[in-house]
Protein backbone atom coordinates (compact mmCIF):
# COMPACT_ATOMS: atom_id res chain seq x y z
CA UNK A 1 0.00 0.00 0.00
CA UNK A 2 2.89 2.40 0.72
CA UNK A 3 3.89 2.91 -2.97
CA UNK A 4 0.28 3.81 -3.83
CA UNK A 5 0.20 6.39 -1.06
CA UNK A 6 3.47 7.88 -2.28
CA UNK A 7 2.13 8.19 -5.83
CA UNK A 8 -0.99 9.96 -4.60
CA UNK A 9 1.11 12.30 -2.49
CA UNK A 10 3.38 13.01 -5.46
CA UNK A 11 0.58 14.02 -7.79
CA UNK A 12 -1.16 16.01 -5.03
CA UNK A 13 2.07 17.86 -4.29
CA UNK A 14 2.62 18.68 -7.98
CA UNK A 15 -0.78 20.35 -8.29
CA UNK A 16 -0.14 22.31 -5.12
CA UNK A 17 3.16 23.56 -6.50
CA UNK A 18 1.45 24.80 -9.65
CA UNK A 19 -1.07 26.69 -7.55
CA UNK A 20 1.69 28.19 -5.42
CA UNK A 21 3.53 29.25 -8.55
CA UNK A 22 0.36 30.88 -9.90
CA UNK A 23 -0.08 32.79 -6.64
CA UNK A 24 3.57 33.89 -6.84
CA UNK A 25 2.86 35.28 -10.30
CA UNK A 26 -0.18 37.21 -9.07
CA UNK A 27 1.83 38.58 -6.13
CA UNK A 28 4.38 39.89 -8.63
CA UNK A 29 1.86 40.83 -11.31
CA UNK A 30 3.31 44.29 -11.96
CA UNK A 31 6.56 42.63 -13.11
CA UNK A 32 4.97 39.83 -15.14
CA UNK A 33 3.61 39.64 -18.67
CA UNK A 34 -0.15 40.09 -18.99
CA UNK A 35 -0.43 36.63 -20.57
CA UNK A 36 1.33 35.06 -17.58
CA UNK A 37 -0.99 36.85 -15.17
CA UNK A 38 -4.07 35.64 -17.05
CA UNK A 39 -2.75 32.08 -17.04
CA UNK A 40 -2.01 32.29 -13.31
CA UNK A 41 -5.50 33.61 -12.59
CA UNK A 42 -7.01 30.72 -14.53
CA UNK A 43 -4.90 28.27 -12.51
CA UNK A 44 -6.06 29.78 -9.23
CA UNK A 45 -9.67 29.74 -10.40
CA UNK A 46 -9.35 26.06 -11.26
CA UNK A 47 -7.29 24.75 -8.36
CA UNK A 48 -7.92 26.84 -5.24
CA UNK A 49 -10.07 25.08 -2.63
CA UNK A 50 -11.64 26.34 0.56
CA UNK A 51 -9.97 23.55 2.57
CA UNK A 52 -6.50 24.42 1.24
CA UNK A 53 -5.92 26.84 4.10
CA UNK A 54 -2.34 27.81 3.29
CA UNK A 55 -2.99 28.79 -0.32
CA UNK A 56 -6.36 30.30 0.55
CA UNK A 57 -4.67 32.61 3.03
CA UNK A 58 -2.00 33.48 0.46
CA UNK A 59 -4.68 34.48 -2.03
CA UNK A 60 -6.48 36.52 0.64
CA UNK A 61 -3.22 38.28 1.54
CA UNK A 62 -2.71 39.33 -2.09
CA UNK A 63 -6.29 40.59 -2.17
CA UNK A 64 -5.60 42.92 0.78
CA UNK A 65 -2.45 44.45 -0.69
CA UNK A 66 -3.32 47.88 -2.08
CA UNK A 67 -0.24 47.98 -4.29
CA UNK A 68 -1.39 44.99 -6.35
CA UNK A 69 -3.11 45.74 -9.67
CA UNK A 70 -6.85 46.33 -9.33
CA UNK A 71 -7.59 43.74 -12.00
CA UNK A 72 -5.71 41.05 -10.08
CA UNK A 73 -7.44 41.89 -6.81
CA UNK A 74 -10.86 42.00 -8.47
CA UNK A 75 -10.25 38.58 -10.02
CA UNK A 76 -9.15 37.10 -6.70
CA UNK A 77 -12.15 38.62 -4.95
CA UNK A 78 -14.50 36.92 -7.38
CA UNK A 79 -12.71 33.57 -6.99
CA UNK A 80 -12.57 33.70 -3.20
CA UNK A 81 -16.23 34.74 -2.89
CA UNK A 82 -17.35 31.91 -5.17
CA UNK A 83 -15.33 29.21 -3.40
CA UNK A 84 -15.54 30.37 0.24
CA UNK A 85 -17.04 28.29 3.01
CA UNK A 86 -19.22 29.91 5.68
CA UNK A 87 -16.34 31.09 7.87
CA UNK A 88 -14.35 32.38 4.91
CA UNK A 89 -17.34 34.40 3.70
CA UNK A 90 -17.30 36.23 7.02
CA UNK A 91 -13.52 36.72 6.68
CA UNK A 92 -14.11 38.39 3.30
CA UNK A 93 -16.63 40.73 4.91
CA UNK A 94 -13.96 41.71 7.44
CA UNK A 95 -11.50 42.38 4.62
CA UNK A 96 -14.06 44.56 2.84
CA UNK A 97 -14.80 46.33 6.13
CA UNK A 98 -11.10 47.21 6.28
CA UNK A 99 -11.43 48.88 2.88
CA UNK A 100 -14.36 51.00 4.05
CA UNK A 101 -12.41 51.96 7.17
CA UNK A 102 -9.53 53.23 5.03
CA UNK A 103 -11.90 55.13 2.76
CA UNK A 104 -13.70 56.77 5.68
CA UNK A 105 -10.31 58.04 6.88
CA UNK A 106 -9.06 59.04 3.44
CA UNK A 107 -8.75 62.69 4.40
CA UNK A 108 -6.05 61.90 6.93
CA UNK A 109 -4.02 59.17 5.23
CA UNK A 110 -1.70 58.88 2.29
CA UNK A 111 -3.95 58.89 -0.83
CA UNK A 112 -1.75 56.19 -2.34
CA UNK A 113 -2.72 53.80 0.46
CA UNK A 114 -6.48 54.23 -0.02
CA UNK A 115 -8.07 51.16 -1.65
CA UNK A 116 -9.95 51.27 -4.92
CA UNK A 117 -13.65 51.81 -4.11
CA UNK A 118 -14.42 49.63 -7.13
CA UNK A 119 -13.47 46.62 -5.00
CA UNK A 120 -16.20 47.50 -2.51
CA UNK A 121 -18.70 47.77 -5.34
CA UNK A 122 -17.58 44.38 -6.65
CA UNK A 123 -17.90 42.87 -3.20
CA UNK A 124 -21.46 44.20 -2.94
CA UNK A 125 -22.22 42.26 -6.12
CA UNK A 126 -20.80 39.09 -4.59
CA UNK A 127 -22.58 39.68 -1.29
CA UNK A 128 -25.89 40.11 -3.16
CA UNK A 129 -25.73 36.63 -4.66
CA UNK A 130 -28.33 34.45 -2.89
CA UNK A 131 -25.95 31.71 -1.74
CA UNK A 132 -23.55 34.21 -0.21
CA UNK A 133 -26.21 36.47 1.32
CA UNK A 134 -28.23 33.66 2.88
CA UNK A 135 -25.15 32.45 4.76
CA UNK A 136 -24.15 35.84 6.21
CA UNK A 137 -27.35 37.92 6.44
CA UNK A 138 -27.68 37.19 10.18
CA UNK A 139 -24.08 38.09 10.99
CA UNK A 140 -23.42 41.33 12.91
CA UNK A 141 -20.33 41.93 10.76
CA UNK A 142 -22.52 42.06 7.66
CA UNK A 143 -24.86 44.72 9.03
CA UNK A 144 -21.95 46.80 10.30
CA UNK A 145 -20.16 46.57 6.96
CA UNK A 146 -23.23 47.68 5.02
CA UNK A 147 -23.82 50.58 7.38
CA UNK A 148 -20.23 51.70 6.94
CA UNK A 149 -20.39 51.36 3.17
CA UNK A 150 -23.32 53.73 3.01
CA UNK A 151 -21.83 56.05 5.63
CA UNK A 152 -18.51 56.13 3.77
CA UNK A 153 -20.08 57.98 0.87
CA UNK A 154 -23.80 58.64 1.01
CA UNK A 155 -23.62 60.13 -2.47
CA UNK A 156 -21.92 57.15 -4.09
CA UNK A 157 -23.15 55.53 -7.29
CA UNK A 158 -26.95 55.47 -6.83
CA UNK A 159 -27.29 51.88 -8.01
CA UNK A 160 -24.71 50.67 -5.47
CA UNK A 161 -26.20 52.75 -2.67
CA UNK A 162 -29.58 51.21 -3.43
CA UNK A 163 -28.01 47.76 -3.44
CA UNK A 164 -26.42 48.28 -0.01
CA UNK A 165 -29.60 49.75 1.48
CA UNK A 166 -31.73 46.87 0.23
CA UNK A 167 -29.34 44.32 1.68
CA UNK A 168 -29.31 46.08 5.03
CA UNK A 169 -33.12 46.18 5.01
CA UNK A 170 -33.21 42.37 4.70
CA UNK A 171 -30.51 41.71 7.30
CA UNK A 172 -31.55 39.30 10.03
CA UNK A 173 -28.75 40.35 12.36
CA UNK A 174 -29.81 41.21 15.95
CA UNK A 175 -31.98 44.32 15.96
CA UNK A 176 -29.56 46.42 18.10
CA UNK A 177 -26.78 45.78 15.55
CA UNK A 178 -28.91 46.86 12.59
CA UNK A 179 -30.22 49.83 14.55
CA UNK A 180 -26.67 50.95 15.34
CA UNK A 181 -25.61 50.57 11.70
CA UNK A 182 -28.55 52.68 10.50
CA UNK A 183 -27.92 55.40 13.09
CA UNK A 184 -24.23 55.54 12.16
CA UNK A 185 -25.24 55.92 8.54
CA UNK A 186 -27.66 58.75 9.40
CA UNK A 187 -25.06 60.58 11.51
CA UNK A 188 -22.81 60.71 8.47
CA UNK A 189 -25.48 62.47 6.39
CA UNK A 190 -25.62 65.95 7.89
CA UNK A 191 -25.50 67.60 4.48
CA UNK A 192 -28.21 65.41 2.91
CA UNK A 193 -31.76 66.69 3.10
CA UNK A 194 -33.80 63.80 1.68
CA UNK A 195 -34.29 60.16 2.49
CA UNK A 196 -33.77 57.77 -0.34
CA UNK A 197 -36.76 55.45 -0.77
CA UNK A 198 -34.69 52.38 0.11
CA UNK A 199 -33.69 54.01 3.39
CA UNK A 200 -37.29 54.40 4.57
CA UNK A 201 -37.88 50.73 5.56
CA UNK A 202 -34.81 50.93 7.82
CA UNK A 203 -36.38 53.58 10.06
CA UNK A 204 -38.18 52.51 13.24
CA UNK A 205 -39.70 54.30 16.20
CA UNK A 206 -37.02 52.96 18.55
CA UNK A 207 -34.54 55.27 16.77
CA UNK A 208 -36.50 58.43 17.54
CA UNK A 209 -34.82 59.38 20.87
CA UNK A 210 -31.34 59.13 19.34
CA UNK A 211 -32.42 60.99 16.19
CA UNK A 212 -33.89 63.81 18.30
CA UNK A 213 -30.61 64.09 20.16
CA UNK A 214 -28.68 64.37 16.89
CA UNK A 215 -30.99 67.13 15.63
CA UNK A 216 -30.99 69.08 18.90
CA UNK A 217 -27.20 68.96 19.30
CA UNK A 218 -26.14 69.61 15.71
CA UNK A 219 -25.71 72.98 14.00
CA UNK A 220 -26.49 73.66 11.27
CA UNK A 221 -29.64 71.56 11.22
CA UNK A 222 -28.74 67.92 10.58
CA UNK A 223 -30.21 66.97 7.21
CA UNK A 224 -30.64 63.22 7.31
CA UNK A 225 -31.65 62.97 10.98
CA UNK A 226 -34.25 65.70 10.44
CA UNK A 227 -35.59 63.97 7.34
CA UNK A 228 -35.83 60.68 9.26
CA UNK A 229 -37.79 62.22 12.13
CA UNK A 230 -40.11 64.00 9.70
CA UNK A 231 -40.73 60.74 7.86
CA UNK A 232 -41.62 59.05 11.14
CA UNK A 233 -43.98 61.91 12.00
CA UNK A 234 -42.28 62.81 15.28
CA UNK A 235 -44.32 65.66 16.72
CA UNK A 236 -41.93 66.25 19.64
CA UNK A 237 -39.23 67.59 17.32
CA UNK A 238 -41.64 70.04 15.68
CA UNK A 239 -40.98 72.93 18.08
CA UNK A 240 -37.23 72.60 17.51
CA UNK A 241 -37.79 72.75 13.75
CA UNK A 242 -39.95 75.86 14.11
CA UNK A 243 -37.09 77.54 16.02
CA UNK A 244 -34.57 76.55 13.36
CA UNK A 245 -36.81 77.87 10.61
CA UNK A 246 -37.14 81.24 12.36
CA UNK A 247 -33.35 81.40 12.80
CA UNK A 248 -32.87 80.74 9.06
CA UNK A 249 -31.05 77.51 9.91
CA UNK A 250 -31.73 75.51 6.75
CA UNK A 251 -35.24 76.96 6.66
CA UNK A 252 -36.44 74.97 3.65
CA UNK A 253 -35.47 71.68 5.28
CA UNK A 254 -37.21 72.74 8.48
CA UNK A 255 -40.35 73.87 6.62
CA UNK A 256 -40.64 70.68 4.59
CA UNK A 257 -40.10 68.56 7.69
CA UNK A 258 -42.79 70.43 9.62
CA UNK A 259 -45.15 69.86 6.69
CA UNK A 260 -44.40 66.12 6.63
CA UNK A 261 -45.07 65.85 10.36
CA UNK A 262 -48.32 67.81 10.11
CA UNK A 263 -49.81 65.88 7.18
CA UNK A 264 -49.42 62.64 9.12
CA UNK A 265 -51.90 63.93 11.69
CA UNK A 266 -54.62 61.77 10.12
CA UNK A 267 -55.02 59.38 7.22
CA UNK A 268 -57.25 61.94 5.49
CA UNK A 269 -54.62 64.68 5.48
CA UNK A 270 -51.95 62.26 4.27
CA UNK A 271 -54.15 60.96 1.45
CA UNK A 272 -54.98 64.53 0.44
CA UNK A 273 -51.30 64.91 -0.42
CA UNK A 274 -51.41 61.80 -2.59
CA UNK A 275 -54.10 63.45 -4.70
CA UNK A 276 -52.06 66.60 -5.45
CA UNK A 277 -48.60 67.51 -6.69
CA UNK A 278 -49.05 71.14 -5.70
CA UNK A 279 -48.27 70.74 -1.99
CA UNK A 280 -45.31 72.08 -0.03
CA UNK A 281 -42.87 69.64 -1.61
CA UNK A 282 -44.54 69.35 -5.01
CA UNK A 283 -44.32 66.04 -6.85
CA UNK A 284 -41.63 64.76 -4.46
CA UNK A 285 -44.01 65.28 -1.57
CA UNK A 286 -46.78 63.49 -3.42
CA UNK A 287 -44.62 60.40 -3.97
CA UNK A 288 -43.44 60.49 -0.37
CA UNK A 289 -47.06 60.68 0.86
CA UNK A 290 -47.91 57.64 -1.27
CA UNK A 291 -45.02 55.61 0.18
CA UNK A 292 -45.81 56.69 3.72
CA UNK A 293 -49.50 55.87 3.36
CA UNK A 294 -48.59 52.33 2.31
CA UNK A 295 -46.02 52.03 5.15
CA UNK A 296 -48.64 53.08 7.70
CA UNK A 297 -51.01 50.39 6.50
CA UNK A 298 -53.78 52.66 5.24
CA UNK A 299 -56.29 50.63 3.26
CA UNK A 300 -54.98 50.36 -0.29
CA UNK A 301 -58.43 50.94 -1.78
CA UNK A 302 -58.41 54.39 -0.14
CA UNK A 303 -54.91 55.10 -1.42
CA UNK A 304 -55.98 53.98 -4.91
CA UNK A 305 -58.94 56.38 -4.79
CA UNK A 306 -56.54 59.24 -3.98
CA UNK A 307 -54.33 58.32 -6.95
CA UNK A 308 -57.33 58.22 -9.28
CA UNK A 309 -58.52 61.61 -8.01
CA UNK A 310 -55.21 63.07 -9.13
CA UNK A 311 -55.41 61.24 -12.46
CA UNK A 312 -58.80 62.80 -13.16
CA UNK A 313 -57.51 66.34 -12.74
CA UNK A 314 -53.94 65.99 -14.05
CA UNK A 315 -53.53 68.16 -17.14
CA UNK A 316 -51.40 66.87 -20.03
CA UNK A 317 -48.30 68.77 -21.05
CA UNK A 318 -48.79 70.69 -24.31
CA UNK A 319 -45.71 71.65 -26.34
CA UNK A 320 -45.99 73.02 -29.86
CA UNK A 321 -49.58 71.89 -30.11
CA UNK A 322 -48.67 68.30 -29.13
CA UNK A 323 -50.05 66.72 -25.97
CA UNK A 324 -47.78 64.69 -23.70
CA UNK A 325 -48.64 62.71 -20.55
CA UNK A 326 -48.50 64.61 -17.29
CA UNK A 327 -45.08 63.79 -15.85
CA UNK A 328 -46.26 63.80 -12.24
CA UNK A 329 -49.01 61.33 -13.11
CA UNK A 330 -46.55 59.06 -14.95
CA UNK A 331 -44.37 58.85 -11.82
CA UNK A 332 -47.33 58.45 -9.47
CA UNK A 333 -48.82 55.61 -11.49
CA UNK A 334 -45.46 53.84 -11.69
CA UNK A 335 -44.88 53.98 -7.94
CA UNK A 336 -48.49 53.10 -7.10
CA UNK A 337 -48.21 50.03 -9.35
CA UNK A 338 -44.93 48.99 -7.73
CA UNK A 339 -46.48 49.28 -4.27
CA UNK A 340 -49.52 47.21 -5.22
CA UNK A 341 -51.95 50.11 -4.91
CA UNK A 342 -53.28 50.18 -8.47
CA UNK A 343 -55.02 47.34 -10.25
CA UNK A 344 -53.55 46.00 -13.52
CA UNK A 345 -56.10 47.77 -15.71
CA UNK A 346 -55.92 51.14 -13.96
CA UNK A 347 -54.82 54.15 -16.06
CA UNK A 348 -53.94 52.17 -19.20
CA UNK A 349 -53.14 55.32 -21.20
CA UNK A 350 -50.45 56.50 -18.80
CA UNK A 351 -47.05 55.20 -20.02
CA UNK A 352 -44.16 53.92 -17.98
CA UNK A 353 -41.48 56.49 -17.07
CA UNK A 354 -38.22 56.52 -19.00
CA UNK A 355 -35.27 55.63 -16.80
CA UNK A 356 -31.58 56.25 -17.39
CA UNK A 357 -29.39 53.87 -15.37
CA UNK A 358 -26.27 55.57 -14.00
Amino acid sequence: MAPVILIIMFFGGGGNQELQSALDTLAQATDRRAADVREAMAEVREELRADDHKNWQRAADILTQDERPAQVRAGLLEILAAKANAAQRVDLIRIAEGWTSSLRKKGSVDPNSVPDPGLIYRFLDELSKPTYWESVCARPETAEFLGHVIQWDLLMVPRKRQQALRLLATSTAPRPIVRRAVLQMIRGGQGIERLWPDMMPLLHDDMVPELRKIVQETKPLHGLATAALAHLGDRKIRSELVKRQRRKDRPWLAARSIWQIDVQGSSETLLSQVSTSAGTDGANGQLWALRRAVELGIDKSRIRDAVLVFADKAEPLVIGGKRYPNGDLVELKHLASELGVLQPNDLPDVPKPVRVTP
